[in-house]
């Protein structure tokens, strides 16, 4: 997990020192020191705003692994999804969504455009995106696994992956996920993107 009190701690000293500077500071070598401060702070102020943080919980390991026969269709029986990688509490999930994504429809879930958009839909056929080959504004999504977003190993050329789920992918690979719509049309908030440019 992110420690927020480390880099606002040394935030907090930096300050400190401005605060207390000295009137000797006004010759040119504390000039200099103040410059180099100010960058300090600059850099660090950069990496708070433009590095992801994220909050992955924690697995809990008491709950019973997803599987048949705990997992029935509508059962909503809280359990631990071991399929495939996942990360912390987007381990912890429940037997209906289980079983939608492993179980029905021959092991390719059916996912409409609104889960797609909310990054709900996963399968164990589906493998984590590379980060690189993604669309800036979604690269840093954690997904429905916390392993980020999910694309479908048979399909896309190298650095354009195709999405995890969408539609023909039942027809085409018996695998993945199939898409209730032939596109859909995602936006993330306040930044406005949209994902077009990772086609379903």
């Amino acid at each position: 997990k992110f420690k927020s009190w480390i880099p606002f701690a040394a935030f907090r000293r930096c300050a400190g020192a401005l605060m207390q500077l000295p009137p000797a500071w006004s010759h040119r070598g504390g000039w200099l020191k103040l410059l180099a401060l100010a960058l300090f702070v600059a850099a660090l102020a950069a990496v708070l705003f433009l590095v992801p943080f994220t909050d992955w919980g924690e697995t809990d390991l008491s709950l019973p692994i997803c599987a048949r026969p705990l997992c029935e269709p509508g059962d909503t029986t809280p359990c631990r999804y071991t399929d495939s990688p996942c990360r912390g509490k987007y381990c912890n999930k429940r037997c209906d969504e289980w079983y939608a994504a492993v179980v029905a429809h021959d092991g390719v879930p059916l996912c409409t455009c609104e889960k797609f958009c909310a990054g709900a839909c996963y399968t164990p056929t589906c493998t984590a995106c590379r980060r690189e080959d993604l669309p800036l504004w979604i690269r840093d999504l954690v997904g429905p696994l916390g392993t980020g977003l999910l694309c479908c190993p048979h399909g896309g050329a190298p650095g354009s992956p195709e999405a995890c789920c969408a539609q023909g992918h039942k027809e085409k690979y018996g695998s993945c996920c199939e898409l209730e719509a032939p596109t859909c049309s995602c936006s993330y908030g306040s930044k406005g993107g949209s994902l077009a440019s990772f086609d379903p």
